[in-house]
């Protein structure tokens, strides 16, 4: 008899009323005892663009497929096929089969305008060499720029004294 999740020999749907992976849950059978520190790398959750010459946040998201809660993870980035910079991150909290978004804060620091390939992987979990390499390494593309500004909606209407019911707004 199979053993599944939980030690139970019956599995329930888990999934959630979402349209989207958000509250899917995904069990992966591999041969062999589950080892304690897995974390994957899903995607990078960063935004389009990096500001040149200064520290940038590295957003990933993470899902913890080893058989311990995740506390901190070691990453490294590279830019470009460049000498990669590592950063730990800590103050995790991500439980066994949960994924993650997590930030490691002035990660990298892109010296040259244009687009950056990055490429990110895990190196350790919770102080202890990631368990499967396979699993590990995001790509994502970043395009440096020299300034990021924060845009600003403005509405604006225009009415008439002579539309009755815009007559309020003048």
């Amino acid at each position: 008899a199979a053993i599944c999740p939980g030690g139970t020999t019956s599995v329930t749907a888990t999934g959630g009323g979402t349209s989207d992976a958000s509250d899917n849950k995904v069990y992966a059978f591999v041969y062999g005892t589950q080892p304690g520190n897995d974390a994957a790398g899903q995607r990078l959750a960063m935004g389009p663009y990096a500001k040149v010459n200064a520290a940038n946040d590295v957003n990933l998201e993470i899902v913890n497929y080893g058989s311990s809660a995740i506390f901190n993870v070691k990453v490294a980035i590279s830019a470009n096929g460049g000498a990669p910079s590592t950063k730990l991150i800590s103050g995790l909290n991500i439980a066994v089969g949960e994924r993650a978004k997590v930030t490691a804060p002035g990660a990298w620091t892109p010296n040259a305008l244009g687009d950056a390939n990055l490429k990110i992987w895990i190196e350790d979990v919770n102080g202890s060499a990631d368990a499967n390499h396979n699993n590990d390494t995001i790509y994502g593309k970043v395009s440096v720029v020299s300034d990021i500004h924060d845009r600003k909606a403005f509405a604006e209407e225009f009415t008439s004294s002579t539309c009755g019911p815009c007559a309020s707004f003048n």
